[in-house]
């Protein structure tokens, strides 16, 4: 969705080629006549060959690219001239970012960090004040060796707001042989990130809300109310079942009955114990 933008009367569209060897191109369309568009330039991004892509965004006359094949190079580019986009600056990081959020001479940018190998889920903030050297102004990476984000299928799992970041994250927990699902926050300022506290939730995350003073959490199970007054511990104030799968349920005695709840997104089981004017 991010990859195709209109902006003053130009169409901006990244495409990506595999054959043989991969290429990464910028097209620009004249849309003064819709019933006729005609190319005004196609920019191939050379350095780029090889590589996959991944994040785009664009920003008014600027663009925004990532690529990966060992390292992430940003790139910047000029589209102050349609007819002649120019690649005018360029930054290479471990790891690579699956989404990116402008913030005028900043990005925020969620990814991932593999560095050693593991590959975590992190959050980037680069300074793009001079195009021409963009920089990475700080990094935190968070998760154990190995874990996902759902926002990186979804970017609407991933929630930006005016200092904070509240980004989704699974994985596994190798001491306790279980999987989790977590809402990470992250505070930000335009020099640096600072790593907050979590919770743990029921169900992946699908979107994350500020409404008055509370967060809310809406989970492919559960509908979430937090109290993130200190980013250092947020808690669960309330929670609602929306959906969840029983497997089965076993009357343990005439007043207290099982629900056995299978959680395959992470490969876990849950045990409820349930009263009888509660069970079903």
């Amino acid at each position: 969705r991010f990859k195709m933008d209109y902006w003053n009367g130009v169409l901006r569209i990244v495409s990506y080629s595999w054959s043989n060897s991969r290429h990464t191109y910028l097209t620009t369309l004249d849309c003064s006549n819709p019933d006729s568009l005609s190319i005004l330039a196609e920019y191939e991004f050379d350095r780029a060959t090889g590589e996959t892509l991944f994040a785009t965004r664009f920003d008014g006359a600027r663009g925004y690219l990532v690529t990966y094949f060992v390292v992430d190079p940003l790139f910047i580019v000029d589209l102050a001239d349609p007819t002649s986009p120019a690649l005018v600056g360029e930054l290479e990081v471990p790891g690579w970012s699956t989404y990116i959020e402008p913030l005028g001479e900043r990005l925020l940018a969620l990814g991932v960090d593999d560095t050693g190998g593991s590959r975590r889920v992190c959050v980037s903030l680069f300074n793009v004040a001079d195009p021409t050297n963009p920089t990475l102004a700080d990094r935190v990476t968070f998760g154990n060796s190995w874990n996902w984000s759902s926002a990186y299928d979804d970017v609407k799992s991933l929630a930006v707001f005016e200092d904070t970041v509240v980004v989704p994250f699974s994985g596994w927990e190798e001491s306790y042989g279980q999987g989790f699902n977590r809402l990470q926050f992250v505070s930000y300022t335009p020099d640096d990130l600072t790593l907050r506290g979590y919770l743990d939730v029921q169900g992946t995350v699908l979107r994350t809300f500020k409404y008055n003073a509370l967060y809310y959490c809406v989970t492919s199970e559960q509908l979430i109310a937090i109290d993130a007054s200190n980013l250092n511990a947020p808690i669960a104030v309330n929670s609602l079942t929306l959906a969840e799968n029983v497997a089965d349920y076993q009357e343990i005695a005439p007043s207290v009955g099982a629900e056995i709840i299978a959680q395959r997104e992470i490969n876990q089981t849950l045990v409820r114990l349930e009263t009888p004017t509660k069970a079903k």
